[in-house]
């Protein structure tokens, strides 16, 4: 208030998201600590537009790195009326394969507040779309039930959920591994 101490790298308004960020971190808090999906959800991580990220557990974050230049804060926040999915890939801190679950979230103004995601083990993602179809659908002999993006590279499938060795660190298209 006095405005003789000053953070001169410090953006204007970051003190208010930080803030606002931090009343997440108790109710994230109780979700990992009191919920069965605990070890299926690797992290959650909240992105405002000016920079300001949180994430629970806590990670360390590279000196100068933007998070609002991730592919998936770029994407989300290109299609703020829809969830966000990530291709399946390697978590880089050893959780495995992992597919990414993004959102945007608006303010009372409709304009974006923040992106909210969620990394979820690759296996559990699989279960998650097997278990919200309709009538058990994909537990049926010869049904196959997958996820796939706009361009038909597959979010999830049955042979993904265990990685073959020459899938490892491959965007896989549907035409891979449903031929003909």
């Amino acid at each position: 208030p006095t405005g003789l101490i000053a953070n001169p790298g410090r953006k204007t308004g970051i003190r208010d998201e930080v803030g606002a960020l931090g009343e997440l971190v108790d109710k994230w808090k109780q979700q990992a600590y009191g919920s069965p999906l605990n070890n299926y959800i690797v992290r959650r991580r909240v992105t405002t537009p000016r920079g300001v990220q949180l994430t629970y557990p806590g990670v360390g974050a590279r000196e100068g790195a933007d998070p609002t230049l991730s592919p998936m804060f770029r994407t989300a926040s290109m299609s703020p009326d829809l969830v966000s999915l990530s291709p399946p890939h390697l978590d880089s801190l050893g959780a495995g394969y992992i597919v990414t679950m993004a959102s945007v979230v608006t303010s009372s103004l409709d304009s974006p507040a923040a992106v909210i995601e969620a990394d979820f083990t690759q296996g559990y993602f699989h279960k998650i779309v097997n278990d919200s179809l309709y009538g058990d659908l994909c537990h049926h002999q010869n049904n196959t039930c997958f996820l796939m993006d706009h361009q038909g590279f597959l979010l999830t499938h049955p042979r993904l959920t265990y990685r073959d060795s020459k899938l490892s660190g491959l965007s896989v298209h549907l035409t891979h591994l449903e031929p003909g």
